[in-house]
This record gives C-alpha cells, sequence and structure tokens, in this order.
C-alpha cells in the first residue's frame, strides 16, 4: 500500500486501554501498520484511547495530542515513526557501513547502541540477526534504525524504557 494510502486508510474501531505511545503503536501494528516507536516511560495515569472511523493519519495525530513532546512522520513509504522532539534518536552517527552483516550483531558490535543506554531485546533467537546493508554517513539513529527495518520485511522497530535504560526490539507487522 502506498504511503499517502496507508495514512488515508479508514480503521473502523481503534481501543486501546492506555494511551501510551507504546500501547498504541502496538494496537497500529496489529492493525497492519508499519510504525516504529520510541517512548520514555513515565508513571502517568493511563486513559483510554477509543476511536471510531478514524483514518491512520488522525489516529497518529490523536496518538501525539495525548502524548505532548511526541510527534510522528512518514519516514519513507510505508514505514512511520512516533517518537519523542528531544531523544537520543537524534543523536549523530557518523558512519553506517555494515555489508551482509546481521542486524542485531551490527547494532552492538558496530554501532554500539550501548554507549547509548539501548540494550537489545532479541525475542528472535538469533545472536547476528538477518543480513542488512549499509552505507550512510552524518545522520541520525533514527535514520539508521529505519534503514535496517526497510531491508527487514515487515520488521518494525521500537525502544522503550527510561534514559540510559531503553530496550530496543523489532517486531513483526502483519501484512494488512
Amino acid at each position: 500500500m502506498s504511503g499517502s494510502g496507508l495514512l488515508t486508510r479508514r480503521i473502523e474501531r481503534f481501543e486501546t486501554r492506555n494511551d501510551s505511545v507504546s500501547e498504541s503503536a502496538n494496537r497500529l501494528r496489529e492493525l497492519g501498520v508499519r510504525v516504529c516507536s520510541f517512548e520514555n516511560l513515565t508513571a502517568r495515569e493511563p486513559r483510554p484511547l477509543i476511536l471510531t472511523g478514524a483514518t491512520v493519519s488522525q489516529l497518529l495525530d490523536r496518538i501525539i495530542e495525548r502524548n505532548p513532546g511526541y510527534r510522528w512522520e512518514e519516514s519513507s513509504v510505508g514505514l512511520t515513526n512516533v517518537f519523542p522532539t528531544e531523544s537520543v534518536l537524534n543523536s549523530l552517527v557518523h558512519t553506517a557501513a555494515a555489508r551482509s552483516k546481521g542486524a542485531w550483531r551490527w547494532l552492538e558490535e558496530d554501532l554500539r547502541i550501548a554507549a547509548w543506554g539501548i540494550s537489545l531485546f532479541q525475542e528472535f533467537g538469533d545472536p547476528d540477526g538477518p543480513p542488512v546493508n549499509l552505507a550512510l554517513k552524518d545522520t541520525e539513529l533514527r535514520a539508521v534504525l529505519n534503514a535496517i527495518v526497510l531491508q527487514l520485511d515487515q520488521l518494525a522497530w521500537h525502544i522503550a524504557g527510561r534514559p540510559r535504560a531503553y530496550h530496543l526490539s523489532f517486531t513483526n507487522v502483519p501484512v494488512s
């Protein structure tokens, strides 16, 4: 589905018990929307989020409205990011180069995500991960993560936690 088609796709009923970025993004992924997200976890009272007949774009707007300091963008056709305006995702990566190297191993050994307080949650059981090719210079961490998932069919990245204690995971997004 094209980018504009995805953003204008109407969702009959969208419901979460908690209007957090993480839970809202998880629900969108369950509905086949390829959304990557980053959330600084806070201790706030959860509120349900229920919308009917809204487009994906309207849902994203509502998530941002409920989570001040966050924004969303379509980073690539069919890939959307929801993230804080200021976060570790804005960190500059001088060089991101890989040639058929396992994504998980590359993130830990070459990019050294631990230096940003990020640990990899490996739910797939493969210590190397699927092979990726990267050739990026002077870009943000968010762009590097997007470049990785764009090579991995139907995966989205998700980071949650507190500063210096973030967890990065990758989630399969069903084709809608």
